[in-house]
């Protein structure tokens, strides 16, 4: 849903550009943002908006970082909170959810049963506590924190500016408000190597050595102990390189050798060129590279050129190198990066535990000026040698805007990625992609991601006024699998589709499993080439859709292009409301009967259950292959479905009562080895819906 532009900017083109943003920026400070500043003014009009019935309510400095709740987003620099029943807030930037409430500047929580916070910016969710400047913590169960702008979730402490990790629960980002209306819980007796083992579940591994190392690093430390191997950088340094005297950061990362850790001590590097800094660390296997903040201080990275492109972090030649607890915000270009690897072959690449927001395209019309760019991280194989072997773990990508870009790109030719735990909130546009056939490769049979998952991240408010565009996204890629996510208050929930007509290299393969879709804005799950056209998008073939739950999500399911689908043991509880004046059905094709029987093909729904409020079972609506059925026989006669109906409960955490109808009632198919909270699934009593009691 995006076209990405490297242009080459010459230099009478440069000059004549420089002065005339200089001659704006004298009248327009905005168009440099600084950090921690309120930017309500700014983005107002991309992240305004309340949604449900219990709004968070704030005092003091209304516009900055003011939360709201519900599945929509909030106005001003950093704010928001999501889910219903949200406490009040008072003072700066103050955001609180579920039942807690809290005070201090930029305070925010998280989940019901929620603890109190106290400090400038502290927050705390779930049991645990926080404590220190721009603290936050969340998830269930969760660990305590401490120093400057720390924020930790699920059991893992983290750090950085305002820095937060998330498991499927929400976490805290700069100034950031709080997201979620619940907070799920992976069970404590889970080592991180266990959890790493469940979240990488069907996965198919091209490297268990780079999954072993990953593994015995464990959570990251925010206060780690130092090691002796290092060198040093600075905003200020130009030494070389011992912490009394740190090298520059560019230095610092052209010196670093294999098996060294480059701590950055605490402050802003503001790059001082257009591509940022360039990362061409190369490590090996038994000595990796790690760059990451000096423990306990924090380390933001910006870049103050606003021509046409701007970037964070470039990622050059790399290969085995961790990069870790950085904060890279408030980079504003036509094109934007916070970090960005145009593929050659870059590999054993791991991000984890960064903080990256406010990367804003600063185009005057996003809709139509499609060349127009921004991304949290991007990963664009160009070239034959894939970009493979990379683990992108509990990130924090908020605010950000991209234009037709995506918050989270991974592109064309790459392999083996693994996206996992990261919160992706409160974006316009795509929240995470896996995006293919687009010529960005010059070789189609590599133009594809592949070999990929999604697991366990969470993804709220991906909207924009110019798109219908979706949370999590698969298009044009294949052998992908989605499971364990938190998808909210987008406009998809999960969408694989194939945007770009490729038949001999088409989307295939996918596998989307034990997710919970809930309180999206027009469709939970939307799968196929959108055009009823032999000449414009892709069919898409051979996908699962298994013990996912839907919740509310106007359209439940939407289908195009497609052959071979199957939809096993899924959970869908909604409500008819009316979108773009036409009132929901649960399940529909998005065709007419005559292009239905050519392009919707092998289509079976097996043991879905399905509730609708306030109707009957004869008075659910759908729309399958170009005709209205009303009530379920209907439905199940003219598409061949089973359907279960029948006594439903819900906790606050969308689990189902023990005497609930899709308890032991599912079917074996490929519902994956563990349930949304990553307990196992009982083999001969499989339960419907994401959750396993």
């Amino acid at each position: 849903m995006r076209k990405f532009f490297k242009p080459l900017i010459v230099f009478i083109l440069t000059i004549i550009l420089s002065l005339s943003l200089f001659t704006t920026a004298c009248t327009n400070p905005n168009l440099f943002p600084s950090n921690n500043s309120s930017s309500g003014s700014q983005y107002e009009d991309d992240f305004d908006g309340d949604s449900e019935n219990n709004t968070g309510d704030g005092t003091n400095e209304d516009n900055n970082d003011q939360g709201s709740s519900g599945s929509g987003s909030g106005s001003g620099d950093n704010q928001g909170s999501t889910g219903g029943n949200t406490g009040s807030g008072s003072n700066d930037n103050q955001g609180s959810s579920g039942s807690g409430s809290g005070s201090g500047d930029n305070q925010g929580s998280t989940g019901g049963n929620t603890g109190s916070g106290s400090d400038d910016n502290q927050g705390s969710s779930g049991s645990g506590s926080g404590s220190g400047d721009n603290q936050g913590s969340s998830g269930g169960n969760t660990g305590s924190g401490s120093d400057d702008n720390q924020g930790s979730s699920g059991s893992g402490s983290g750090s950085g500016d305002n820095q937060g990790s998330s498991g499927s629960g929400a976490g805290s980002g700069d100034n950031q408000g709080s997201t979620g209306g619940f907070t799920p819980q992976v069970p404590l007796a889970l080592t991180f190597a266990e959890k790493t083992t469940r979240y990488l579940n069907g996965a198919t591994i091209n490297d268990t050595e780079f999954i072993n190392y990953y593994k015995i690093l464990g959570e990251y430390n925010f206060n780690a102990p130092v090691v002796s191997n290092a060198i040093y950088a600075s905003p200020d340094g130009n030494g070389n390189g011992t912490k009394n005297n740190p090298y520059s950061l560019q230095d610092a990362l052209d010196s670093v050798s294999a098996g060294q850790t480059l701590y950055l001590l605490e402050g802003t590097y503001t790059a001082s060129k257009v591509g940022g800094f360039t990362v061409k660390t190369q490590g090996t296997e038994n000595a990796y590279i790690t760059i990451r903040n000096y423990p306990g201080e924090t380390v933001k990275i910006t870049n103050n050129n606003t021509l046409e492109e701007s970037y964070g972090l470039q990622i050059g030649d790399c290969f085995y190198t961790v990069i870790e607890g950085i904060e890279i915000s408030y980079i504003t270009a036509y094109n934007a990066f916070g970090i960005a690897i145009w593929g050659n072959g870059q590999n054993h690449l791991i991000f984890r535990n960064l903080n990256i927001h406010h990367i804003v395209t600063n185009a005057s019309d996003p809709e139509t000026e499609d060349n127009s760019s921004a991304n949290a991280l991007l990963i664009n194989g160009e070239e034959t040698s894939p970009v493979s072997n990379v683990i992108i773990a509990n990130c924090s990508m908020h605010d950000n805007v991209t234009g037709w870009a995506e918050t989270l790109s991974v592109a064309s030719n790459c392999e083996y990625v693994y996206v996992l735990e990261n919160n992706v909130s409160n974006n316009t546009n795509i929240g995470i992609d896996f995006y293919g056939n687009a010529k960005y490769c010059s070789t189609p049979s590599l133009d594809q991601p592949r070999y990929c998952v999604a697991s366990g991240n969470y993804v709220s408010n991906s909207t924009c006024g110019y798109a219908d565009c979706a949370g999590l996204y698969v298009d044009g890629a294949r052998d992908i699998i989605l499971q364990y996510n938190t998808i909210t208050g987008s406009i998809y929930g999960i969408e694989v589709g194939s945007e770009e007509l490729q038949a001999d290299f088409p989307v295939k393969n996918i596998i989307v499993r034990n997710n919970l879709i809930l309180n999206n804005l027009k469709v939970g799950i939307r799968v196929g080439g959108f055009e009823a056209r032999d000449d414009k998008t892709g069919i898409v073939y051979n996908v699962t859709f298994a013990n996912n739950t839907l919740i509310n999500n106007g359209y439940e399911i939407i289908i195009a292009k497609v052959d071979g689908i199957k939809f096993v043991n899924n959970l869908i509880k909604t409500t008819e409301i009316e979108i773009d004046e036409e009132k929901t059905v649960v399940i529909k094709t998005d065709f007419s009967a005559t292009d239905c029987q050519k392009y919707c093909k092998n289509i079976t729904f097996t043991n879905n259950y399905i509730s609708v409020a306030n109707k009957t079972t004869s008075q659910y609506k759908f729309y399958m292959y170009g005709t209205t059925q009303t009530g379920v026989s209907d439905f199940q006669s003219q598409t061949g479905a089973t359907v279960i109906t029948g006594q439903l409960t819900l906790d606050s955490n969308y689990v189902p009562s023990a005497d609930s109808v899709v308890i032991n009632n599912g079917v074996q198919t490929e519902y994956g080895d563990y349930d949304y909270r990553l307990l196992p699934r009982l083999n001969d009593k499989i339960d419907i819906g994401a959750f396993e009691l």
